[in-house]
């Protein structure tokens, strides 16, 4: 099959080189399940969905078999991740030719935030036996677990995050590793402290939620309405036309993310300032020029829960 070679070939690539010779896809069972080397899925579907589910059993074979992850006890990590491989998958195979989205995984994401405002909300380091609702439970799983890793991304960097994958690969692969070592892993690559958000966003349903406060003139505030601190990309367009990405670090982190190669970016001054103290519900800034549009995140890779207020045009 054609689209089970093309994903192999770039899920070898991408996340380390699959190990086994064959890979088997028998119609059979119920709706899919993975095996090692091998799937069951069911027919009687359209393409698209058909590959869909081949690809994320297919992904099984990085994490949960490579790695001999537990689903019942680190469900997110087999379950999201695999998730996550499935996604870029399916935009690298199906959307290429199309407009290229900066967070190719937004579904993941609207189901993440669908279940953060529905109060049914249990922390993913849950045993997968213990959620309330199955809801819950599959949310956390395959949603927010393939949230955790795109959003670690906008933490320390795209080009960080594809080297963690393979560097994990390299290191982990037949060794059963657990999240902690994904994340030793991530720092020692990136070079910036992630326990904050490994500990938060896995252990907690603490969520996310910034606004643009207030723009007058040049000086811009931005406001954290939560109580999950995050660092910040805020791209400005000044009243020329011209425009300037400004990067806010998290004290936290200690360490900064590189610049990263993303269209919206192309020609932009690109310019650091004095990291965000945790506790400070605010910060302000003063841009180079008059301001007529702030937008924060405009890759929308940080998980917002409520990102209307994250552009603002002045009037």
């Amino acid at each position: 099959m054609g689209f089970a070679a093309e994903f192999f070939d770039f899920a070898s690539s991408r996340f380390g080189a699959y190990p086994w010779p064959t890979y088997t896809i028998v119609q059979g069972g119920d709706g899919g399940m993975e095996y090692g080397t091998a799937t069951l899925i069911t027919g009687n579907r359209n393409l698209k969905s058909l590959v869909n589910v081949i690809f994320h059993e297919a992904a099984h074979s990085w994490y949960q078999h490579l790695f001999g992850i537990n689903e019942t006890v680190d469900e997110w990590f087999d379950e999201g991740f695999t998730s996550y491989v499935e996604e870029l998958a399916m935009h690298h195979i199906f959307e290429r030719k199309g407009a290229i989205p900066t967070n190719p995984i937004m579904e993941p994401y609207r189901g993440y935030y669908r279940l953060a405002l529905s109060g049914k909300e249990e922390p993913m380091s849950l045993l997968a036996d213990y959620y309330n609702t199955n809801y819950a439970y599959s949310n956390a799983a395959y949603n927010k677990g393939a949230v955790m890793a795109e959003q670690l991304g906008y933490i320390i960097g795209k080009e960080n995050l594809e080297k963690t994958f393979l560097k994990f690969y390299e290191l982990w692969k037949f060794k059963h590793p657990t999240p902690n070592d994904f994340k030793r892993v991530a720092e020692d690559v990136s070079g910036i402290n992630l326990k904050w958000y490994f500990n938060l966003f896995i252990n907690t349903t603490r969520k996310i939620d910034y606004a643009i406060d207030t723009i007058a003139g040049k000086e811009i505030i931005i406001r954290n309405k939560s109580d999950f601190a995050m660092p910040l990309d805020i791209l400005v367009e000044y009243k020329d036309g011209s425009k300037e990405l400004f990067y806010i670090p998290l004290r936290e982190m200690r360490g900064e993310k590189p610049a990263e190669n993303y269209d919206i970016y192309a020609g932009v001054k690109r310019t650091v300032l004095e990291d965000w103290f945790w506790t400070k519900p605010t910060y302000s800034f003063t841009a180079s020029k008059e301001v007529a549009k702030v937008w924060i995140d405009p890759t929308l890779r940080l998980a917002d829960i409520e990102s209307s207020d994250n552009h603002k045009i002045v009037k």
